[in-house]
């Protein structure tokens, strides 16, 4: 295990839904709109190695996502009124 790894929740505007994660290189589905990142770069990192070095982000990102879903649907069934 890497010692030291500082993440980092960041925008994913990246049209590739899949990538390699930054620190182990799995096959990983990208996480949009919000991604978790090795700090100061744009490698993104699984949420098995997010799990492992900052579990606290990987909550706050899979709450971030769920909710960012959430109220993107809504907005969209107003619009469609």
């Amino acid at each position: 295990m890497r010692k030291n790894v500082k993440l980092a929740i960041k925008y994913n505007n990246t049209s590739v839904n899949y990538d390699q994660c930054g620190i182990c290189g799995c096959s990983m589905e990208a996480d949009i709109p919000l991604g978790l990142f090795l700090c100061d770069t744009h490698d993104l990192v699984c949420h098995k190695c997010g799990k492992e070095h900052a579990p606290e982000l990987v909550i706050l990102l899979d709450y971030f996502n769920a909710n960012i879903k959430e109220l993107w649907s809504d907005y969209e069934k107003e619009g469609a009124k």
